[in-house]
């Protein structure tokens, strides 16, 4: 899932690029490949008296869903949430109060249609990608995303720290036994110089025996989960536990709005989210090496051998281009099998 935060754009049914687009503009927000949907995201900005980690009919692209009409309803001074400073064109300021709901969850109440979007979370393996330009640090925690609903042991949940550190969190459910999450924290800190844009790369594998859950800065490695054990601690991911996606109805991304892991909004701009159902692995050419640990079955039922192939993806500063080999940079495949015979 792309979600490229790349307003305004001129469409044929908004070719003056008002803000908010309508529910029916030719040119999505989010685009999900997985589910082959896309839409537009939901933007909100919070009035004093409201209660921010709640979500309202205000989250609806437009008042109108009329062709060529976009009227910003009770959204006030919208325009300065569009930046025309990213580092791919326009990005998203974000100020005290702006967040972005970028998945439409089943619940008619948030947008006041019959939108019915699937969740693109994928509780075994995952992986997102985020680049941030902070111009502050919080006074405790901020958040930058959270994905599934408010709670800290179910999906993911991002936020910068009153030290410019970046922490996470990835939920299996209180219920399930343990703490119910796995929490890391970043060693680098996060510049807020307004120039620096940093990248941020949480990964998630529930088959490792160790370090399911990884947290990178600009492709390094700043924090993992230890060896996973049977109860599941604060450090340590349950053994086997699929990650908590909740009830399906929160199946959402929420950009800058306060969550279970964070108590401010965040001030700053965000650059092109993106989300994997597959869990990948940031590598540095520099090692010379990659190794790859996870542990796998080496024979089918039949004693046939079991063939894996890697390859290695580059990726320009945000995402990867092009949908062909001829766009995309890539290395040869490696095929890995054991040799065997069938019995």
């Amino acid at each position: 899932m792309h979600i490229p935060m790349w307003r305004p754009l001129p469409s044929n049914e908004n070719t003056f690029m008002n803000w908010p687009p309508s529910t029916n503009d030719s040119e999505p927000d989010v685009i999900d490949y997985h589910n082959n949907m896309s839409w537009q995201y939901g933007y909100k900005r919070t009035g004093p008296d409201d209660d921010s980690r709640r979500l309202s009919s205000h989250l609806r692209p437009s008042d109108s869903t009329t062709k060529g009409v976009h009227t910003k309803g009770s959204i006030e001074d919208y325009t300065t949430f569009l930046d025309p400073e990213g580092l791919s064109g326009w990005c998203h300021n974000f100020g005290e109060g702006d967040y972005l709901v970028a998945q439409g969850p089943g619940s008619k109440s948030v947008w006041g249609t019959d939108w019915e979007l699937p969740t693109s979370v994928d509780s075994s393996n995952s992986s997102w990608i985020i680049h941030i330009k902070p111009s502050s640090y919080p006074n405790n925690k901020a958040n930058i995303l959270f994905s599934d609903n408010f709670a800290n042991d179910s999906g993911i949940n991002l936020w910068l720290e009153d030290d410019g550190k970046i922490a996470c969190n990835f939920g299996w459910g209180a219920e399930n036994g343990g703490t119910g999450y796995v929490e890391l924290r970043s060693h680098s800190i996060v510049p807020r110089n307004g120039i620096d844009s940093t990248c941020i790369i949480m990964t998630f594998d529930k088959d490792l025996t160790h370090g399911n859950c990884k947290l990178f800065i600009n492709g390094k490695l700043e924090d993992l989960s230890g060896r996973s054990d049977s109860t599941g601690t604060a450090t340590r991911w349950r053994t086997g536990q699929a990650m908590s996606i909740g009830d399906p109805t929160y199946g959402l991304y929420v950009f800058g709005m306060l969550s279970a892991g964070a108590e401010e909004p965040y001030f700053g701009r965000m650059e092109e989210f993106a989300y994997y159902p597959h869990t990948i692995y940031p590598v540095n050419p520099a090692d010379g090496k990659f190794i790859w640990d996870k542990p796998v079955t080496d024979v089918d039922d039949n004693g046939e051998p079991i063939s894996y192939f890697a390859r290695l993806f580059v990726k320009d500063y945000h995402n990867i281009r092009g949908t062909t080999t001829k766009d995309v940079a890539c290395s040869s495949s490696v095929n890995v099998h054991r040799v065997g015979v069938a019995l």
